[in-house]
């Protein structure tokens, strides 16, 4: 095509004739200073009714082996070294353990929320060291522009793209881990147990907010999805519904297709919905929080850790046999260990009362 770009005549009788339904150019564009490229594609498709769509497709994408991906390399290697060597053999046979000896089985471990969130944060791990492995292609845009045969960098350019998505929920799921991890904090734990009231009261009001907020966004659509853009289609009448929360009304283009059924679109939406249901999130939320902190709080005088006890929980068994002389699990908290001194005392009170 590009030795035929400037004859317009066969490019129109070849390519585009009434028979043509579907018209796609795809080209690399590529900024060889800075090693970046993007794969661009244009698409045309006209239906059978005569009605044409046009739509573009830019992903970009680098290939030049930078300081940058060097360093991303030897952080790799620190990663596989804490994700499989700590977390896949390390942590799972630890937390097994741990689990037997409660009298439990290590399927306990496996199946809870913690064990699942550790699976998927080796399994999204390992998916990235996969998709790197395709990410050493044999060609080159600066050796293919000069080639008569076209190349594409779109699969190429759709492969980075996912393995980005993946690096962002791998880092999402290290931070929930870490969160989960930071329970042994009062604060935190309280913020866990707020999370979790609120959760099962959202599950029985949702109940209620959703067969309401359903037949707002039925009568939006049934009004303006002949007229109005943002409400033709039922994915685009909820979009246009759920803005209205964050304050984002479209009342001038409504408006015009109806004024009057705008006014009372507009203030059963504000009264019913966004003054009352919506508001009801917020005191369930002020409720599951004053619940917690009523009934899981804990004085810091008695349930603080002491720097034995930390000790303790980071070390391995034999490290800490090794640094304090101790068997694992032998640190004990405060209050806990006044109770005990505390109740072996009035056992020997009571032995001399006898």
């Amino acid at each position: 095509m590009t030795s035929k770009m400037g004859e317009l005549e066969w490019l129109l009788s070849t390519w585009l004739t009434t028979d043509a339904r579907l018209l796609t150019v795809e080209l690399a564009l590529a900024n060889y200073n800075l090693g970046g490229y993007v794969a661009t594609t244009l698409l045309l498709e006209i239906s059978a009714s005569g009605a044409a769509s046009m739509s573009a497709v830019v992903s970009p994408f680098h290939l030049a082996n930078t300081s940058g991906d060097q360093s991303a390399a030897i952080i790799d290697g620190f990663r596989f070294i804490i994700v499989i060597g700590y977390l896949l053999l390390i942590k799972v046979w630890t937390a097994c353990e741990h689990k037997v000896e409660d009298g439990g089985s290590g399927l306990h471990y496996v199946l809870s929320v913690v064990g699942c969130l550790d699976s998927a944060i080796v399994g999204l791990f390992l998916a990235d060291q996969y998709f790197l492995s395709f990410l050493s292609p044999d060609r080159d845009p600066t050796t293919s522009a000069s080639s008569e045969n076209f190349v594409s960098y779109s699969a190429f350019a759709r492969l980075q793209e996912q393995l980005n998505i993946n690096e962002a929920c791998l880092l999402m799921l290290l931070i929930v881990r870490c969160t989960i991890l930071g329970q042994m904090q009062p604060a935190v734990y309280r913020g866990f147990k707020t999370f979790v009231n609120s959760i099962v009261m959202f599950a029985y009001y949702l109940t209620i907010f959703l067969p309401v907020m359903l037949s707002a966004i039925f009568l939006a659509n049934c009004i303006w999805s002949p007229y109005v853009q943002g409400y033709s289609t039922w994915v685009n009448t909820f979009l246009s519904v759920t803005a209205m929360m964050q304050n984002i009304h479209h009342t001038t283009e409504i408006s015009k297709a109806s004024a009057a059924w705008t006014i009372i679109f507009s203030t059963y939406t504000y009264v019913v919905i966004y003054c009352f249901f919506v508001n009801g999130f917020l005191a369930i939320s002020s409720y599951a929080y004053f619940q917690s902190e009523l009934v899981e709080y804990s004085d810091p005088k008695y349930e603080r850790w002491t720097r034995d006890q930390w000790v303790d929980w980071m070390l391995w068994g034999k490290l800490y046999t090794m640094y304090t002389g101790k068997e694992p699990g032998s640190s004990k908290k405060v209050g806990l260990a006044e109770e005990e001194e505390d109740e072996g005392g009035e056992e020997e009170d009571d032995e001399d009362d006898d």
